[in-house]
């Protein structure tokens, strides 16, 4: 697992974690712990609002669930740097004891 140069999550915020949308993007995340995820692919992959997943990001990492990453983006592309989220290893113990559904 990378160790993360520095957090890129949001303000901390209060959001309940135990959600049917946490739920999702969490078991969205296990089924690849090897890949990075931005927010716009899981909101795509989830069908659910950008908002609801942005919401649902900063609270995980808040709770130690997840973190983020900025990724680097060459001077010469014309888009922002987009922020990877994975599983800490605590996410993934916590994910693991997560039942299928909720």
């Amino acid at each position: 697992m990378r160790s993360p140069t520095s957090s890129a999550c949001g303000d901390l915020m209060t959001y309940n974690i135990y959600t049917p949308s946490v739920h999702t993007i969490l078991m969205r995340m296990q089924s690849s712990t090897t890949h990075l995820y931005y927010a716009a692919e899981l909101a795509s992959t989830t069908s659910q609002s950008k908002p609801t997943v942005y919401k649902a990001l900063n609270a995980l990492c808040e709770a130690g669930i997840i973190y983020g990453t900025e990724e680097s983006v060459a001077e010469d592309t014309n888009r922002a740097p987009r922020i990877n989220y994975e599983l800490t290893p605590l996410g993934l113990s916590f994910v693991r004891l997560m039942p299928a559904s909720t």
